[in-house]
């Protein structure tokens, strides 16, 4: 009786084993696929992200050539307000 016992605990015990193993496997699979999937997403946010750097330089230098011309535009405004007063 204690030997047939033993032996359907064994057998129990093996069984949970496979079920415990097979579930790690696909719980390893499932991981493995969301890192591929993870990888792939930070290289395409990282080429978006240098985009996004590249597009803000070129607006940055558009903003510091708009600037530039609006100074020598007020400069001349000056100039010809200036001689405007000094004409009248």
């Amino acid at each position: 009786m204690k030997k047939n016992i033993i032996i359907a605990i064994l057998a129990i015990t093996s069984i949970m084993s496979i079920i415990y193993g097979r579930y790690q496997k696909t719980e390893a699979l499932r991981n493995e696929q969301m890192a591929i999937e993870n990888a792939r997403l930070a290289r395409e946010l990282t080429i978006q992200a240098e985009k996004a750097m590249q597009m803000a330089r070129e607006q940055r230098e558009i903003a510091l050539a708009n600037a530039s011309l609006a100074m020598r535009q007020a400069d001349i405004a000056n100039e010809a307000l200036m001689k405007y007063n000094k004409a009248r």
